[in-house]
């Protein structure tokens, strides 16, 4: 292995050779390897400590906080909202105590919590808000849109009733570990059959093997987990908790399967699934959706960057650090993304748990676009620069558009893979 060169300090994983670390380092401490050891390079890096800042209101807390201040009108018990309370007022002690370095949450655990009803609404309505934000705050790139040669290959088809253009390139990188996924399939929840369009790209890194294994499993266990959460019928709750659990055990899965190569290989899956007249995300890393609403431009997902805060004190729980390598946050020096698929080398220091929103098809104006890509597009674009060209193109086919997306970020200077799925979705 080697050191990337500064041309690919955007790469998700920071490779190093074995013996780049000479020795172990205490917490907090400023440490410079000689350069007659390195190759003529002198390097100095910082591995932080605990923070002693005081602890902020744990996001449970506020929860909790907000479910005894204002119990909206849905369909539950007075029972079930004093078990969402409580389990809030659990959930904020123990984490309280992991704060204090009294206990050390278990990473599986975590994983598979589960939160009831009252919270996941107040969840989905957060991350709509986060996604706002992020879009909002991203700052100028160099983004200039351009028609690509037909030599830039592309692939057209119809899922469902919507049309459907994919485009991928190897880009500037000595391997593509980029998939994706477009499929229909229908899902048999009571009584009914429910058809489903399922999109998602997935961002490799390390290697090809995480992202292949989740576009060839997602389907299934998706559907697994949609019947298993949905038992008297479809229901929000029931959907977020099988998206929420299908990435988890997609990423269980994979390390069960390939112990070896999960260690090492790793992806990130941004998600989007058209059910019952709404349209689902779901992402785990720093892949994104987002939506050109008929000229206005909606973000539906939230990139995981480790330098995040609120990404960081996750990592931080589950035991890991996030270190700067070269202007770039990396989990445990590592990996420039705050949540993956696969990766397990990290120990548990970072989630595959996706963020999850809904919006209604019926928010969404006729002539709009659903876009999915790889982080190597928004390293050089923004979310409103891909919907102004989308929605100023609309004539085009979603492949043409596709195709034209990721050549745009080509010459505007990205240096990784790049894939681009478009998805005429009304």
């Amino acid at each position: 292995m080697s050191i990337i060169p500064s041309s690919q300090q955007g790469s998700d994983r920071f490779h190093c050779s074995s013996t780049f670390f000479t020795g172990v380092h205490s917490p907090g401490s400023n440490r410079s390897i000689p350069s007659a050891q390195n190759g003529g390079l002198d390097v100095s890096f910082y591995i932080p400590s605990r923070s002693v800042t005081p602890p902020q209101i744990h996001p449970a807390a506020q929860t909790t906080l907000r479910t005894m201040q204002r119990v909206e009108p849905v369909s539950k018990g007075f029972c079930s909202y004093l078990a969402d309370a409580w389990q809030s007022v659990v959930n904020c002690f123990w984490s309280f105590l992991s704060w204090l370095g009294l206990i050390k949450p278990d990473p599986e655990s975590l994983e598979n919590h589960l939160k009831g009803d009252a919270e996941i609404a107040q969840a989905m309505q957060r991350q709509l808000q986060r996604n706002a934000e992020q879009m909002a705050h991203e700052p100028i790139k160099t983004f200039q849109y351009q028609a690509a040669p037909a030599t830039w290959e592309m692939h057209e088809e119809r899922v469902g009733h919507v049309p459907v253009g994919i485009a991928h390139a190897q880009g500037r990188r000595p391997t593509m570990e980029d998939e994706h996924i477009a499929v229909q399939f229908n899902v048999q929840v009571g009584q009914r059959a429910f058809p489903i369009q399922l999109f998602g790209v997935f961002d490799g890194h390390g290697g090809p093997m995480a992202a292949r294994y989740v576009r060839d499993h997602l389907q299934g266990k998706l559907s697994e987990a949609l019947v298993e959460y949905n038992p008297n019928g479809l229901t929000d709750a029931g959907i977020w908790r099988a998206l929420k659990m299908t990435s988890v055990r997609l990423n269980q899965d994979f390390k069960a399967r390939h112990a070896d190569i999960a260690q090492w290989q790793g992806t990130t899956a941004t998600i989007a699934m058209i059910l019952d007249n709404k349209l689902w995300t779901a992402n785990v890393g720093d892949a994104r959706t987002i939506l050109d609403n008929n000229g206005m431009a909606e973000q539906l997902t939230e990139d995981a960057k480790p330098n995040d805060p609120r990404y960081r004190r996750g990592i931080e729980r589950r035991g890991g650090t996030v270190e700067n390598v070269w202007g770039v946050p990396r989990v445990n020096g590592v990996l420039a993304v705050a949540r993956a698929i696969g990766d397990h080398q990290l120990n548990g220091a970072i989630s595959a748990r996706p963020k999850i929103a809904m919006k209604p098809l019926s928010d969404i104006q006729p002539g709009s676009h659903l876009v999915l890509c790889c982080d190597g597009i928004y390293d050089v674009a923004r979310t409103v620069d891909v919907a102004r060209a989308v929605h100023l193109n609309r004539a085009l086919t979603p492949g043409s558009l596709a195709r034209n997306i990721i050549f745009s970020a080509h010459e505007s200077g990205s240096t990784d893979n790049l894939s681009a799925l478009v998805v005429k979705v009304r």
